[in-house]
């Protein structure tokens, strides 16, 4: 009887193997199916530099990329100083953002924001608005001036703002 059991016992992990061997060839037909249909597709597909208008949905080169922003440099945080320092180059009209950059890049690396505000004030003093809107627009800019990197609180007082970027000259 205990021949038989290990005869059953042969025959069955035989079946499981010879399952195993069926399973393992069907996945490598499975994978040359594949590769076979990647291949025919990829014979059928053209360089997109070939197709008509290629340049609205993709861009090949850099110097291409250049020519699209009309800048000689992909530098954007120079060319944020820049737009800061001489806005009227980029066409655009003399911001509040632009004045508060300028007196900034005048001081030192740190600036009290009392002196910062009162530079900024007798700058927007010909512009109309009320010394509370003069306010409210000096601490919209800091913030802005804040999140884009351009400063950031004072370590040893709190009104006070270092500046975090410098201009390469």
């Amino acid at each position: 009887r205990s021949r038989r059991v290990e005869n059953l016992n042969r025959f069955i992990k035989d079946q499981q193997r010879e399952e195993q061997a069926l399973v393992k060839n069907e996945l490598k037909y499975g994978r040359l199916m594949v590769c076979d249909i990647l291949e025919r597709m990829a014979q059928q597909l053209s360089p997109i530099e070939k197709l008509p208008l290629h340049e609205l949905v993709a861009l090949t080169s850099v110097n291409s990329v250049r020519g699209c922003l009309g800048v000689d440099s992909l530098q954007p945080r120079q060319l944020s100083v820049d737009a800061l320092r001489n806005p009227s180059t980029y066409g655009i009209e003399d911001s509040e953002m632009s004045v508060a950059y300028n007196i900034l890049a005048t001081s030192g690396r740190v600036l009290g924001l009392q002196d910062w505000l009162s530079a900024f004030s007798m700058e927007m003093d010909g512009s109309g608005l009320t010394e509370a809107e003069i306010s409210g627009r000096f601490v919209r800019t800091c913030s802005d001036l804040k999140y884009i990197g351009f400063i950031k609180r004072g370590v040893r007082r709190q009104d006070q703002v270092v500046r975090a970027i410098f201009e390469q000259r």
